[in-house]
């Protein structure tokens, strides 16, 4: 079981409350555990990505609060991406690669503009890539999704383009903040540098958001505390 509970002793709540260590963040099953909560519980997480929306329906009381916290401050992480894996190398020797993803729940709001209304994200072992609107608009550390194919295109790699010797204007990439540098490739610390970093998809965690929420309270709930937990990838409107 991915939940033990603790001894009542380790709880300072002079009262038959809980305490709960949910350890096993690949189970899917924290919502099922924050459903059992009653006032005066506390949910401990342990460290790890937890990729799942958790919905809070059930209060606790003025003086027993529920409680849901990290065990470690900032290390649980609730997520509304998944890791997504078989990509395909658009073309051979390509920098672009693509996956068919289903985002058709994730529908562009146009009232907030072409781009800021647009609801796909995309994570490279951590990163945010920058989205762009068009195909050809693709450069390192960008990605581009296509509806009508429902196709992702994705272009981590910082430089593209590179030459073997002589100097070089090369693009930065959006990972590092866009713009352009120049590159001398007769130097030694540049000489084939990036030329032999043969980027493969299998060696990295690409993750793509795929839910809009990652958690949600009822209006009505009341008394609840969150401590410590860090929450990322939530493809939500503009707020």
């Amino acid at each position: 079981m991915p939940i033990s509970t603790l001894a009542q002793s380790s709880c300072t709540e002079p009262h038959t409350a809980t305490c709960i260590r949910f350890s096993n963040p690949s189970a899917r099953s924290l919502q099922q555990t924050v459903e059992s909560l009653h006032p005066g519980d506390r949910l401990i997480l342990a460290p790890g990505v937890y990729r799942e929306s958790v919905r809070m329906c059930r209060s606790g009381e003025e003086d027993l609060p529920i409680v849901i916290e990290a065990e470690v401050p900032g290390t649980a992480v609730l997520t509304g991406t998944e890791a997504i894996t078989d990509w395909t190398q658009e073309n051979p020797g390509s920098c672009v690669w693509t996956k068919q993803i289903d985002l058709s729940h994730l529908a562009p709001e146009t009232r907030y503009g072409a781009l800021a209304g647009r609801r796909e994200q995309v994570f490279v072992d951590g990163h945010a890539l920058r989205q762009v609107l068009h195909r050809e608009q693709l450069v390192g550390g960008t990605f581009y999704y296509r509806e009508e194919t429902m196709v992702m295109h994705i272009m981590p790699q910082t430089f593209s383009g590179e030459i073997a010797s002589g100097v070089q204007m090369v693009d930065a990439g959006g990972i590092t903040g866009g713009g352009t540098l120049q590159l001398d490739r007769d130097t030694p610390e540049n000489c084939w540098q990036f030329l032999l970093s043969d980027w493969q998809p299998e060696a990295h965690c690409i993750e793509v958001s795929l839910r809009s929420q990652i958690f949600t309270m009822d209006e009505s709930v009341r008394h609840v505390i969150l401590r410590g937990i860090t929450f990322r990838g939530s493809s939500d409107l503009p707020q």
